[in-house]
């Protein structure tokens, strides 16, 4: 059995972390950073009578869970990635965003220029008739290695919806932002909080993830995310709530 949180998880990261660290046995530091890193699934691979001692300890902290049996997981479905937006999707479920800066590193070898061949024959003929070292052509050196950093700042959108459910993503850097009319700007970035809120507006019964509520909010601060397999484990927590609670689960 698993424990899955109920609420946002950036809302009650701290309550969260207290209850971890007196369960697990664990100092609040450690306890805080796998509250984070946990995205909403609380514990795994939990005895039934485990399951019950967890949901009570948060149930007294004020802290919503739901106990999940090890069938009742979503399926993550696949992605679909969309270069426009369609008419409209079928029963959104979830829409979400993801935003996160990946650092990329690129290694450049410059081979040394060295003397040709003639020219070290002729070095050669030179030191055999004159009896001088005398070296015609280029010195040869080390190849030189240049590595560069930089940052790359990439922002995804994500659509869950359907049944089976589907699921759409969007880089915001690659997308016919044409659907905005008049909303639409020269800014990707800003294109894409544009969209994300329309389609927020369209779909109100659909979930938004940590990503999607900061900018529908415009709440400054740092990105949760570090690459998409983040956004992959929130997703899958979400959507397990939602389709565990269709089911009745407890």
């Amino acid at each position: 059995m698993a424990i899955l949180l109920l609420a946002d998880k950036d809302a009650a990261i701290g309550r969260v972390a207290g209850v971890l660290a007196a369960l697990e046995n664990k100092n609040i530091a450690d306890a805080s950073q796998k509250a984070r890193k946990a995205w909403g699934v609380l514990a795994g691979a939990l005895t039934s009578e485990a399951a019950g001692m967890w949901r009570r300890a948060f149930s007294d902290a004020g802290i919503g869970t739901r106990v999940i049996e090890s069938g009742q997981w979503a399926a993550l479905p696949s992605v679909q990635t969309l270069k426009r937006l369609p008419d409209a999707f079928e029963k959104v479920s979830i829409i979400a965003a993801c935003g996160f800066t990946e650092m990329r590193t690129t290694e450049t070898t410059t081979a040394a220029e060295g003397p040709t061949v003639a020219q070290r024959l002729a070095s050669t003929g030179i030191m055999m008739m004159t009896g001088l070292p005398i070296r015609i052509g280029p010195k040869k050196q080390k190849n030189e290695t240049k590595i560069e950093r930089r940052t790359d700042d990439q922002l995804f959108f994500e659509i869950v919806g359907g049944s089976p459910p589907a699921r759409y993503r969007i880089d915001a850097r690659n997308f016919d932002y044409t659907c905005l009319g008049a909303k639409k700007t020269y800014s990707a970035a800003v294109n894409g909080r544009v969209l994300l809120k329309e389609l927020a507006a369209t779909y109100p019964d659909a979930w938004l993830n940590a990503g999607a509520t900061q900018l529908c909010r415009g709440q400054a601060g740092e990105s949760p995310y570090q690459s998409l397999d983040d956004l992959d484990r929130e997703l899958l927590w979400l959507l397990t709530l939602r389709t565990s609670a269709a089911s009745g689960a407890a």
